[in-house]
């Protein structure tokens, strides 16, 4: 099971009502204690919800980071079923990002890939080359949103699910 601690949660600052909720703390920062003892990924999914967990992954290095990555990608590509235009190009784009995490492609595929994407702007590339599947989390409750309540449940319920399998491992 994957951990973290308050302290590494504080180092990347977490928004006063997520850290309200999970900690039961003031939303004052200047009050805000943390620790070093282990809080696993899967209480911060109960007590947060998928967007607080999943933001909380940012503290992930190493291994961790780059199957968390791959996870998102997961997530991403689920989410294609709902996009209208530019479907095969995000497509491309989420096998690119899977290669160039596996080291099976350049920084500058990933780029081309992005920019052919139309996802984001020319300026952006460079971070999205470091930090691209975080953003596809957000899109992916877009797009499941989009296709209305009962499927946008369906949709986050699996992707919780998908979520405790990735925490597990």
């Amino acid at each position: 099971m994957k951990t973290t601690t308050l302290n590494e949660l504080l180092k990347h600052g977490p928004c006063a009502s997520g850290w309200v909720k999970l900690t039961g703390q003031s939303s004052d920062e200047s009050t805000w204690v943390g620790d070093d003892e282990p809080l696993g990924f899967d209480e911060i999914l109960k007590s947060n919800g998928l967007d607080d967990a999943l933001w909380a992954c940012r503290v992930l290095e190493g291994e961790d980071l780059k199957l968390f990555k791959l996870f998102i990608c997961d997530i991403a590509e689920r989410a294609l079923v709902h996009v209208q235009e530019g479907g095969s190009r995000r497509k491309l784009l989420i096998d690119t990002a899977r290669r160039y995490l596996n080291g099976e492609c350049s920084e500058e595929e990933l780029y081309v890939a992005t920019i052919a994407a139309d996802t984001f702007s020319v300026v952006n590339a460079s971070y999205i080359a470091a930090n691209y599947v975080y953003a596809a989390v957000y899109a992916s409750g877009a797009a499941s949103a989009a296709n209305g309540a009962a499927a946008g449940n369906a949709e986050r319920k699996a992707q919780e699910e998908m979520f405790i399998n990735f925490i597990g491992e």
